[in-house]
């Protein structure tokens, strides 16, 4: 609220070089990334979302290969398996705190990713997939079930199954009092994937 950009930026920075602990960190690197996008500098947030990641394990490329994305996508297919997707809805809640951590900071890390490389949008999107899958819903899962079934609506074969996770994505928005996502939702599955199998007044509601 001071303006003091670069100072903040400066702080931030030491605290997540001084910080062990993977929780302290991802609410650090949800500051650094906040503040980062605000003046433009997609590059830089993509690198400092990147590090967090090497911390908590992950070590990916800021332009990762096709290969990696595939089988992150596979990966995600395989834990679906014949459950059927609108049961995703009534998936346990997610509860570990390092993962709850590592899903906001993969949702800040979205915005630079969107406009940097498509590759790395879809792996955000894929490891976020598969961590609720692994670990339970959490107020993110909504979104990236969201994006998830913009990704796939206009895929040969796999438009039912984008539907599906677009009403997962409605599902998890509505009943919790998920308010820190929920418009973002429903502009996401309303804009982008609705139109696709519902009349338009759906989509517009």
């Amino acid at each position: 609220h001071t303006g003091q950009l670069e100072s903040a930026e400066r702080r931030l920075a030491h605290l997540a070089r001084r910080t062990a602990d993977l929780r302290q960190l991802a609410l650090i690197t949800q500051l650094q990334l906040e503040l980062l996008l605000t003046v433009g500098r997609r590059e830089e947030a993509v690198s400092v979302g990147l590090q967090y990641l090497g911390r908590a394990g992950v070590h990916w490329s800021s332009q990762p290969s096709l290969e990696v994305v595939r089988l992150e996508e596979e990966a995600m297919w395989r834990q679906i398996g014949t459950l059927p997707i609108e049961q995703l809805c009534e998936h346990r809640c997610m509860v570990e705190p390092e993962v709850l951590g590592t899903m906001r900071v993969l949702v800040a890390l979205m915005q630079p990713a969107w406009h940097s490389n498509d590759n790395l949008r879809r792996l955000v999107i894929f490891r976020m997939v598969n961590l609720s899958l692994r670990y339970g819903n959490s107020d993110e899962s909504a979104m990236v079930y969201g994006w998830l079934s913009m990704l796939l609506i206009s895929k040969p074969g796999v438009t039912s199954a984008a539907c599906a996770f677009g009403r997962v994505a409605l599902a998890l928005a509505e009943p919790s009092g998920n308010e820190r996502y929920s418009a973002r939702v429903y502009q996401i599955v309303g804009g982008n994937v609705l139109h696709w199998s519902q009349p338009l007044h759906v989509a517009r509601d």
